[in-house]
């Protein structure tokens, strides 16, 4: 992918994009330069972020309202897909003047009511039931589409519905998992890797044993070449064990140490062991008078 990408100077005067909030502006304009060559990007807060937008941290609280605001004026579509949600700038490939084939493939899916062609996405001549349809939306702004958008019908989602998608009931504890494995790893994750992660992260929550990545991360950190396809394996090794493990040894339970206790039957002192739950006596002795 180029190292940049071009901005129409008639920007300023578009009015859509001057609505919204002076964060939400900076959040779209500062994601141009790292679109595909389909003005697509990940749709998630700590990799959408993490590369746009890495030394402002005090964007990811505000992350989903300003997504909404960018999704409600219409310069900004966000669908959901198997890497996660995805966001669409409508009005990117017109302003841009790069060779479309010596670009890099996009990794994601196009939006809904979209095809792939060799040129590039188009809308879907031949649209289906699916509740998407189109609607003609001309501008002489630059930034929004001058060709086709998408119109939700009320039925189906209403426009700017920026909510998660119903798989995604545990996406802000897998963004802490995210932010977990980059504290500790001192690494930033990429919108590919992050893609990967959030398939074990589903897994692990499936099972009710979020627990593991932690394990995992700090099993990776004694590795000779630390990273996350590292960390990858071990997962993959542990979800098929059906337990974790430490160097290639499964982790068995610590048996509970024995506790002592005495007490006082009659005229004599009785000693008990407490081992595993269970009151054992060791031995008897006549109380002092």
């Amino acid at each position: 992918m180029a190292v940049g990408r071009m901005l129409n100077r008639t920007v300023g005067l578009d009015q859509e994009l001057n609505s919204v909030s002076i964060e939400a502006q900076l959040l779209f304009l500062m994601s141009i330069p790292h679109l595909d060559r389909d003005g697509l990007i990940i749709g998630e807060a700590l990799p959408h972020l993490g590369a746009v937008l890495p030394l402002r941290p005090d964007f990811f609280p505000r992350y989903e309202q300003l997504i909404a605001e960018l999704v409600d004026c219409e310069i900004v579509t966000r669908y959901p897909t198997k890497k996660g949600r995805v966001l669409f700038f409508p009005g990117f490939r017109k302003n841009q003047t790069f060779s479309y084939t010596r670009e890099g493939a996009s990794i994601f899916d196009p939006p809904p009511g979209y095809i792939r062609t060799p040129s590039g996405i188009e809308p879907d001549k031949h649209p289906t039931d699916s509740g998407v349809t189109r609607e003609l939306l001309p501008t002489d702004s630059g930034v929004t589409p001058d060709h086709y958008t998408l119109k939700i019908s009320k039925d189906k989602i209403s426009k700017g519905d920026s909510r998660p998608p119903p798989d995604d009931a545990g996406m802000s504890e897998r963004m802490e998992m995210a932010r977990q494995y980059e504290a500790v790893m001192g690494q930033t994750v990429s919108t590919a890797a992050y893609a990967d992660m959030t398939d074990y992260m589903k897994k692990l929550q499936a099972r009710d044993a979020v627990s593991w990545w932690s394990l995992a991360i700090t099993e990776t950190t004694g590795a000779k070449r630390p990273g996350w396809q590292y960390m990858k394996a071990i997962l993959e090794a542990w979800l098929a064990a059906g337990q974790p493990s430490t160097n290639g040894k499964a982790t068995a339970p610590k048996p509970n140490k024995p506790s002592r206790f005495v007490v006082a039957v009659g005229d004599e002192n009785v000693w008990y062991r407490s081992e595993n739950g269970v009151d054992i006596e060791e031995r008897r002795e006549a109380r002092p008078m």
